[in-house]
């Protein structure tokens, strides 16, 4: 049923615009399923190459790892990201006595990036606004990536120093983090010169 509901999301995303605003778990968790091949290849690759391992073993290392982390990193990394928005929620909310969240004095662009987990309701503008929440989540999952990644290939490949393996997990995930933002940014473009 949730994934019929995804899948309904994804291809009419006309029917996510409700009152109760849109979770982007519902869009960036599904986007991740296409980008996981080239994901995989871009980091076994750098993997390969800075810890001087077989083809076989950075591939099926990096393959666990990147589907250890879609499966759990970029849920664990969205609940928190939806927790921190709720706490700035809160203290602008009541500390800065507003009557909204987020506060109008932030703009358009604003709200979105500070409401990028759990975007509230809008009528227009969904051609730039879910290209800029994917976006602005793509720190915390980057980190979240990071972290999951490089324990499971740690804890896997123990020959290695964990340093060194954690370094070359890094630099892996920033490679294809740049990559998927590099996406981002042409989505963005292509939907804001469609409506331009």
């Amino acid at each position: 049923m949730h994934f019929l509901m995804i899948l309904l999301i994804i291809v009419f995303p006309g029917v996510a615009f409700a009152d109760v605003g849109l979770p982007m778990l519902a869009i960036v968790w599904p986007l991740s399923v296409p980008t996981i091949i080239p994901v995989i290849a871009i980091e076994s690759w750098l993997v390969r190459r800075e810890l001087n391992v077989e083809w076989h073993t950075a591939i099926i290392q990096m393959t666990k790892a990147n589907i250890f982390s879609t499966a759990v990193g970029i849920p664990i990394a969205w609940i928190a990201s939806v927790a921190l928005e709720l706490i700035l929620a809160y203290l602008v909310m009541n500390l800065a006595d507003s009557k909204s969240y987020p506060p109008y004095i932030v703009g358009e662009v604003g709200a979105v990036i500070l409401s990028a987990p759990w975007l509230g309701p809008f009528h227009s503008g969904r051609h730039w606004i879910i290209p800029v929440a994917t976006t602005v989540l793509l720190v915390p999952f980057f980190f979240a990536s990071f972290w999951v990644e490089a324990w499971y290939v740690a804890r896997s490949l123990r020959s290695e120093a964990p340093e060194k393996v954690r370094k070359a997990v890094w630099n892996a995930n920033f490679l294809s983090y740049s990559a998927i933002l590099a996406a981002c940014v042409i989505w963005l473009a292509v939907g804001v010169a469609a409506h331009v």
